[in-house]
């Protein structure tokens, strides 16, 4: 995993806080689709199947991006 030296442009962070708040629905869910061993994909997490998404992975970003930054969390208080 990379890491993130400085911070990042406005441009940067409106498209993180769009992929994590606006992105559209997955087509499917796939935690609740059994795959063909049986079992639902992801284990019929929820969890699981989220973070996995394109808004999941933006999530954690922002998450680790306030964590580094603490003056994350006001770039990204607009978010819904």
């Amino acid at each position: 995993m990379g890491t993130i030296e400085d911070p990042l442009p406005d441009d940067a962070v409106a498209m993180l806080d769009w992929l994590a708040a606006r992105h559209p629905d997955p087509a499917k869910e796939h935690w609740q689709i059994t795959a063909s061993g049986g079992t639902n994909y992801y284990g019929g997490k929820i969890y699981d199947n989220g973070i996995n998404t394109t808004r999941g992975q933006a999530v954690g970003a922002i998450g680790e991006l306030i964590l580094r930054d603490s003056a994350y969390i006001k770039r990204f208080e607009s978010a819904p």
